[in-house]
C-alpha cells in the first residue's frame, strides 16, 4: 500500500481514496467489492485494545418516544424524526407522480 494505491495480486497498483485514516496495526485482510459500478476496498485491521480504566459509575439509560433518550446524570438527547422530516417531501413528490399518467415522460 502506497501514496493512494494498494497492490493486489494477480491485478497490480489500483488507485483509491482514502476517506478516514487507518487505525495503527497490522493489515490483516482486504475486502475488494464491486457495486454499481464502483469497486469498494475494505481494509481489516489488527489492533491492540487498550481498555478505559474504571470509574465505579453506572449510567442508566431510558429510551421514548418524546425524547429519544434521557440519562441517570439528566441528559436528555431528542429524538431526530428522519421519517417526520421527510414526510413533507414524499407527500409532494407522490402527488406529483399520481398527476402523471402511464409512461408520460416528467
Amino acid at each position: 500500500m502506497g501514496n493512494g494505491t494498494v497492490h493486489l495480486a494477480k491485478i497490480g497498483e489500483i488507485p483509491f481514496e482514502l476517506h478516514r485514516p487507518l487505525p495503527v496495526g497490522e493489515v490483516v485482510g482486504v475486502i475488494v467489492k464491486h457495486s454499481a459500478g464502483k469497486w469498494y476496498v475494505s481494509f481489516q485491521v489488527e489492533t491492540s485494545v487498550n481498555p478505559l480504566e474504571k470509574t465505579g459509575r453506572a449510567v442508566g439509560i431510558d429510551l421514548g418516544l418524546k425524547s429519544y433518550t434521557v440519562d441517570t446524570d439528566g441528559h436528555c438527547f431528542e429524538n431526530p424524526r428522519y421519517l417526520w422530516k421527510s414526510e413533507k417531501r414524499t407527500k409532494k413528490l407522490q402527488r406529483n407522480l399520481s398527476r402523471k399518467k402511464k409512461g408520460e415522460q416528467e
